[in-house]
């Protein structure tokens, strides 16, 4: 449980060894949320490696006929 981490966002995959969340901005900026999910994974001998961000949702068009 993070502040400012959606409820029920978070997705984990051991398989590809990747995980997934959702966040609100206003709440935490993702330098501090990134920053504190290091230090709990370092408790456990894991790293983080962030890969991507996704800022806002893509803008679709609609198809005029």
């Amino acid at each position: 449980n993070m502040k400012g981490v959606e409820a029920n966002s978070a997705r984990l995959s051991l398989e590809t060894g990747s995980m997934s969340f959702a966040y609100d901005p206003k709440v935490v900026s993702y330098a501090t949320l990134l920053d504190g999910l290091e230090k709990k994974f370092k408790t456990k001998n894991l790293t983080l490696f962030p890969l991507d961000s996704v800022t806002q949702m893509p803008k679709t068009k609609i198809a005029s006929r």
